[in-house]
């Protein structure tokens, strides 16, 4: 009986010991690919995103960066790399890489973080149910040229000449041309085109562009480009050239305006996309998506230092109205915009900016709004012009004498910054004719 049961258990017990140690291994640690041009703040949202959803890096992800550096022609070679360790998806920026993933595996999934015309590019054939093994989300940059120059003549008086800074090897720049010269053709504004090939080429094609003299520049959505951003926006800053720029990293280089996607949430959608085919779905059931958040971005520390006024019909316009180390919230039609605490607590000295446009005839809900939105989240003080926003909740109102109001506003404003409680300063009266 023992030798039977003995052998029972080595019949049925023991066989089951391979599965058991099967069990307790882990999971297989995934490992993608991601090409693009430098790792900017786009990639790091990418990163945060597959973060928020799961992922740790070194332990149960690896990502293997390849940065081309102002050199396209780098990426096929990055792409048959990372087909070769294997990877098992390759996420990508840019058109020029998305063609170099295509180009080196129809097999592993390819995701486009952001890019520009996919179709009339050729990467795809349609939208809805992209081509095999390519799927992600599109920038429609080209679909908004004809937007940046209007935005320019906007702009810039009399404007008549606008060179465009693009690059030649990127498949997108034909088709950005070609809108380009539709919307200056209609506007009946010359354009010029100076081609860059890589970052190498951008100074060179920067002199020609100051030597030509243009009115305004404009810059094609390209990562090229945008990996010399620097380099770009201080030139155009000190020859006095208006320009406007495709993507929101050229705002925190003193780029004067900024038109496009929103190439972070892009990035972040991406990430999404990521999470469901690295847990089994197919590329050709997830459609390639369009952007749906655009901003608009004025640097007016820029727009002093061209020696031009933004008109007001653009600032309404704006998403953002920003300058370079004095970040600040603008609020149209109020009075004024206050730093955040956090920006207000720092040593660097707090910057007040506001702007006023023509009276409004009840702005109480607007007001009431802006304080859910912003005073009440996040407990910042305003002051207000109009009495109406007094009655809806408002701190403070002036109205009628608006020097003596504003300069009234100005000592409350220092007193609050330096330390003092909004709610320790009565509301005041104009002692003006009232409003």
């Amino acid at each position: 009986m023992k030798r039977r049961a003995f052998i029972a258990m080595l019949g049925g017990g023991a066989a089951t010991w391979p599965l058991v140690a099967q069990a307790q291994q882990p999971a297989r640690m995934k490992r993608i690919g991601l090409m693009a041009n430098l790792p900017l703040r786009p990639i790091e949202a990418f990163r945060k995103k597959l973060q928020e959803l799961g992922y740790v890096e070194g332990k149960s992800l690896i990502i293997e960066f390849r940065f081309a550096e102002g050199r396209d022609e780098r990426y096929p070679a990055f792409a048959a790399e990372l087909v070769a360790l294997p990877v098992d998806l390759i996420a990508v920026w840019g058109t020029p890489a998305a063609f170099a993933a295509k180009r080196a595996t129809t097999t592993i999934p390819i995701v486009i973080g952001a890019a520009g015309d996919v179709v009339n590019t050729g990467l795809v054939s349609n939208l809805a149910r992209p081509d095999g093994n390519i799927t992600g989300f599109i920038a429609l940059s080209v679909e908004l040229e004809e937007k940046r120059l209007e935005l320019l003549k906007d702009v810039v008086p009399r404007l008549s000449r606008v060179a465009v800074l693009g690059n030649s090897l990127n498949p997108l720049s034909r088709l950005n041309l070609d809108a380009a010269r539709r919307a200056a053709q209609r506007l009946s504004v010359a354009i010029e085109v100076f081609e860059v090939q890589s970052g190498r080429d951008v100074e060179r094609a920067l002199r020609a562009v100051v030597e030509s003299r243009p009115d305004a520049a404009l810059l094609a959505p390209d990562t090229v480009l945008l990996g010399e951003r620097r380099q770009i926006a201080d030139t155009m800053a000190a020859n006095r050239i208006p320009a406007i720029y495709p993507f929101r990293e050229y705002a925190d280089v003193g780029g004067f305006i900024i038109y496009g996607a929103n190439i972070s949430v892009l990035f972040e959608r991406a990430a999404g996309y990521v999470d469901r085919l690295l847990k089994g779905e197919r590329p050709e059931n997830l459609p390639l998506q369009q952007a749906t958040a655009f901003e608009v971005l004025i640097n007016l520390k820029a727009a002093a230092g061209l020696g031009l006024d933004v008109p007001a019909t653009v600032l309404v316009r704006a998403d953002e109205v920003i300058e370079r180390r004095r970040e600040f919230i603008t609020l149209l039609g109020a009075a004024f915009a206050w730093p955040l605490t956090g920006q207000a607590q720092q040593t660097a000295m707090p910057v007040i900016e506001f702007l006023r446009s023509a009276a409004l005839a009840d702005a109480t809900h607007l007001i009431t709004a802006f304080r859910q939105g912003l005073a009440v989240r996040f407990a910042i003080p305003a002051i207000y012009e109009e009495r109406q926003f007094a009655a809806a909740g408002g701190l403070m109102t002036y109205g009628a004498n608006f020097a003596q109001s504003y300069r009234q506003a100005g000592i409350y404003t220092g007193r609050i910054l330096k330390g003092e409680k909004p709610g320790d300063l009565p509301v005041v009266q104009s002692t003006g004719s009232s409003s």
